[in-house]
C-alpha cells in the first residue's frame, strides 16, 4: 500500500498565529494510498507559504479535527515517485490559494487609497479656499456709504 520509503510518524506538531506558523499545505492524491493523501508541510507569513517542507500522507480524522498521518517522505522522495512535474504542479497549487485570495484584497486597498487621495484633495481645497460669506448679511466694512 505505502511506498518501502515512508518514514512513520503517528504526529505533527503544527501552530499558527495570525498566519504565521506551520500548517500542511496542498493535496496531492493517488489511488494505491486511497484512503490517504499527501499534504506539505508549510511555514506560512500571513497564511502564505513561503518555506516547503517534508510531504506528510495523511488522511481526515473522523475522531478529532485535525489529520491522521501515517507517515513522510522528502521532496526528493516524491520527486522520484511522481517526478518533478508532480512536486512543482504541488507547491504551484498550494500557492494558488493565498495568491487567489489576495488579487481582489490588493485592488480593495488600491482603490481605498485612490478614494482616500481624493478625499484629502477635496478637503485641501476646502481649506485654502477664500473665506465666503455665506450668511447673506453683508460685511459692516464692505458695504457702500
Amino acid at each position: 500500500m505505502f511506498s518501502k520509503k515512508l518514514h512513520l510518524v503517528t504526529e505533527i506538531k503544527l501552530w499558527r498565529l495570525n498566519g504565521i506558523g506551520t500548517t500542511l499545505v496542498g493535496r496531492l492524491d493517488d489511488p494505491e494510498i486511497a484512503p490517504y493523501y499527501y499534504k506539505q508541510f508549510a511555514f506560512t507569513v500571513f497564511f502564505f507559504p513561503v518555506y516547503f517542507g517534508r510531504f506528510y500522507v495523511v488522511q481526515r480524522s473522523r475522531k478529532i479535527r485535525g489529520w491522521q498521518v501515517a507517515g513522510w517522505l522528502s521532496g526528493a522522495e516524491i520527486d522520484e515517485l511522481y517526478g518533478a512535474k508532480a512536486n512543482l504542479l504541488f507547491k504551484l497549487r498550494a500557492l494558488a490559494i493565498p495568491i487567489a485570495l489576495l488579487i481582489p484584497f490588493s485592488i480593495l486597498m488600491v482603490q481605498a487609497g485612490i478614494s482616500d487621495e481624493q478625499n484629502l484633495h477635496q478637503h485641501n481645497a476646502a481649506i485654502n479656499a477664500p473665506p465666503s460669506n455665506s450668511s447673506g448679511v453683508a460685511d459692516a466694512g464692505t458695504g457702500p456709504r
